[in-house]
């Protein structure tokens, strides 16, 4: 964090007692900041600088709710005061408050529109809270001030195509590219919206050409193949990483509140049925945020799980329930994996990102122990698709339940349940999928 104080007077006491206390914070030595602060606090007790670096005692002790006490408290002292709105939205966008937190960034605006720090941090907790919207007001009248705004058009581009608003996000990438037509970024992100457009034949020349440029992108390559109508086996682990990166504080109230996402629990269940007691080993494949372990509970043995995103595992950790993570392609992880290692591995929402899935599924057949579980959601392909597997225009993949079962069969995976299921919503309908749980015999 970093505190933006009130400008001072020729001399100004407090203000070097603050700038005092603020050098303790940073060196850790909270004990001696937090009673000098309280001794301040009691003799300037109309000045909201205190609280201000009451947010940076907090913060640094990590005490989120006393730090977020701090900044309203300094909002009641100050309510126009805009370091103290903006603290306050950016621990709202934090903790969970995000109406509150775009109606503060909006005020600190407000009084002063012209303020591109308050802009850009507006934009941040915006994007934060997944407000794209009022990121997008933002980011227009951080435009207005400079038209010429290279990192302004460039985040505009990707806001309307976030929101899906292509046409808006073509102009945005358009213009950028009228002043720098070199822009990386810019070039990818007009691709991107030329693939949403449909427009395959000038999004293929745009790839074509960053492909020739950047031939160690697998992105690139990824969207190349896209747009000449090709099915990539798998998404670039960029992609996937990245999505999760952005999404990992807002993932489970979106996913299980907005989505209705129920599988963790279903995919539990199953294991539960296996090994009631938990007498087992688990390896979570993909574990985002979680979830599963929320579900199941603490095994008699251990729980790994496995996440490309660092963020996620790091929300993960917070429910105490994982013994270990490893932060790494889940391929890879498979790959690595000893022989006949767990009882027990899940995978919930992990193959929308792959299509073929021979190897994988010969790996988790490996790693089995006699008598292991494997249980893993799929979404479905429509019953006359002959393909084994389909790119969707999300860039998830749906799979033949034939496929699948045929590749765990070749695996030496049998016993198979299988349970129609809504995997999730999206656009206000339900994605069909599956549900599989398969066992590794015990010859």
């Amino acid at each position: 964090m970093q505190t933006t104080l009130v400008p001072s007077q020729p001399s100004d006491p407090i203000l070097a007692e603050l700038l005092s206390i603020e050098a303790l914070i940073q060196s850790g030595t909270l004990p001696a900041a937090a009673s000098r602060l309280t001794a301040l606090g009691a003799r300037a007790t109309n000045d909201p600088r205190v609280f201000l670096t009451g947010i940076m005692l907090a913060e640094t002790a990590g005490n989120l709710p006393a730090a977020l006490d701090s900044a309203k408290r300094a909002i009641r002292m100050a309510p126009m005061w805009p370091p103290a709105l903006m603290e306050c939205a950016r621990l709202q966008a934090r903790t969970g408050e995000r109406t509150e937190a775009i109606v503060n960034a909006k005020r600190a605006i407000e009084i002063e529109p012209s303020n591109r720090e308050w802009l850009e941090r507006g934009v941040s907790i915006a994007n934060e809270v997944r407000d794209f919207d009022a990121a997008e007001q933002f980011l227009i009248a951080a435009q207005n001030l400079n038209p010429s705004d290279l990192t302004v058009l460039r985040a505009l581009g990707f806001n309307r195509f976030s929101k899906n608003n292509l046409e808006g996000a073509e102009q945005s990438f358009r213009a950028l590219l009228e002043i720098d037509q070199s822009d990386e970024l810019a070039r990818s992100g007009l691709g991107q919206t030329l693939l949403r457009l449909n427009r395959n034949g000038e999004a293929a020349e745009r790839f074509s050409a960053l492909v020739a440029e950047f031939p160690e992108s697998e992105t690139y390559a990824f969207y190349l193949a896209v747009a000449t109508g090709q099915t990539p086996e798998r998404q670039p682990e960029i992609l996937n990483r990245s999505l999760f990166d952005d999404y990992a504080d807002t993932f489970d109230s979106h996913l299980v509140g907005t989505l209705g996402y129920r599988m963790p629990r279903k995919v539990s269940s199953l294991v539960k049925a296996v090994f009631p007691t938990l007498d087992c080993n688990v390896l979570d494949l993909g574990c985002g945020t979680g979830l599963l372990g929320v579900y199941l509970g603490k095994p008699k043995g251990s729980l790994i799980g496995v996440d490309l995103s660092l963020k996620m595992i790091e929300q993960a950790a917070k429910h105490g329930v994982y013994d270990r993570f490893h932060h790494v392609n889940i391929l890879d992880a498979l790959r690595e994996t000893p022989s006949d290692h767990y009882d027990v591995i899940t995978a919930c929402d992990v193959f929308i990102y792959i299509g073929t899935l021979g190897q994988p599924l010969a790996d988790i057949a490996r790693i089995l122990r006699p008598g292991g579980v494997f249980v893993a959601t799929f979404e479905q392909t429509d019953e006359n698709v002959a393909d084994d597997y389909l790119l969707l225009p999300n860039y998830r993949y749906a799979h033949r339940r034939d496929y699948v079962l045929e590749c765990c069969t070749k695996a030496g995976l049998g016993n198979f349940i299988i349970e129609d299921a809504v995997i999730r919503s999206e656009a206000k309908a339900g994605v069909k999928g599956f549900v599989l749980s398969a066992r590794k015999s015990f010859e």
